[in-house]
């Protein structure tokens, strides 16, 4: 009987042992994996900025953050992600503009954002831009100050990041564009659906046999919408005052 225990016991510790290694290996590919995802939403994410009015406004200074290299590495399992926030600010310390926000990277310690805002604000040569990294599962955050004097448009500049006003040993660092203020006029577009095709008829009348053809062309019905339709947008364009001409060049 002891033998019997004693045997049995082996095959418990045994069959525990493997099932510690599967696990194991399953931990190790669902981090892999998520890693993995991570990295897809990187690359694949669209960008939206918070606004936050909260400073002196009037103007107009654009900036776009593209990326940041050599950042601690962030959690895979916790589902943040490192956020930038920025804004201008006067010789003073005064905030000016509003603070602008990127969604978070997730997944990487060399995260890209491109994102281009406009701070609604002029600024002068001694204004400077304060930058802020943060990881949301971390209570570390890295700052950057540049000065308005450094950027030029369109030229990327890299910035070294800080913590607690001290440079990190790692390096890590922020580079960011000034970019041209273009402005954007509104405009007005139109959706127009097809007219009532033989599909609308047979649909509306339960009419299976009909509706079996791939491509149904417009009834009489659907015609008659399509001709009125043109009229309508005759008479709009007939209708529309001429374009306004450029002013004429002074004389030399």
């Amino acid at each position: 009987m002891s033998s019997f225990f004693k045997d049995a016991k082996s095959k418990v510790g045994t069959a525990a042992g493997a099932a510690k290694s599967a696990l194991g290996k399953v931990g190790k590919q669902v981090e892999k994996k998520t890693q993995q995802i991570g990295n897809m939403v990187t690359s694949k994410s669209e960008y939206f900025q918070v606004e936050e009015d909260d400073g002196v406004l009037g103007g107009h200074t654009v900036l776009e953050v593209v990326s940041a290299t050599k950042l601690p590495k962030p959690g895979l399992l916790d589902g943040k992600g490192y956020t930038v926030s920025f804004r201008v600010c006067g010789a003073n310390g005064i905030p000016k503009g509003v603070r602008c926000r990127t969604l978070p990277r997730r997944g990487s310690e060399n995260p890209t954002w491109y994102t281009v805002r406009d701070l609604k604000v002029d600024v002068g040569p001694s204004d400077m831009v304060m930058l802020e990294v943060n990881e949301a599962s971390s209570s570390k955050v890295l700052h950057a100050l540049v000065s308005i004097a450094a950027l030029q448009e369109g030229v990327p500049v890299e910035v070294p990041l800080f913590h607690s006003l001290q440079m990190l040993q790692q390096g890590p660092t922020l580079t960011i564009c000034r970019r041209i203020f273009v402005p954007v006029f509104e405009k007005k577009i139109f959706f127009i659906r097809h007219g009532e095709s033989k599909w609308n008829e047979a649909q509306a009348d339960y009419n299976v046999k009909n509706m079996l053809a791939f491509d149904h062309p417009l009834n009489d019905k659907g015609i008659e919408q399509a001709r009125h339709l043109r009229e309508c947008w005759r008479r709009a364009l007939a209708d529309r005052p001429p374009p306004r001409q450029p002013p004429a060049p002074a004389p030399s």
